[in-house]
């Protein structure tokens, strides 16, 4: 909602079928985000933010001494 990037860690789901994989979401409105996948911008788009936690990534490298897989991309 404040206009910051963040990087997201997923799994098992229409980005990727096994393992994790690394999204950048940017924008809000009405309980969307858009999603840029850089290794397949055909599926670029608006997604759910509840579809997107649900599918958060559970893997160990992903989540290494930051809690959740969502990483807010700031100046500081």
């Amino acid at each position: 909602k404040d206009g910051y990037h963040v990087l997201a860690a997923v799994q098992n789901n229409v980005f990727v079928l096994h393992g994790s994989h690394e999204i950048v979401l940017k924008g809000y409105n009405n309980g969307l985000t858009y999603v840029s996948d850089p290794y397949t911008p055909s599926l670029s788009g608006w997604y759910p933010i509840s579809q997107l936690w649900k599918e958060q990534s559970y893997y160990s490298e992903d989540r290494i001494d930051i809690g959740a897989p969502f990483v807010k991309v700031t100046d500081a």
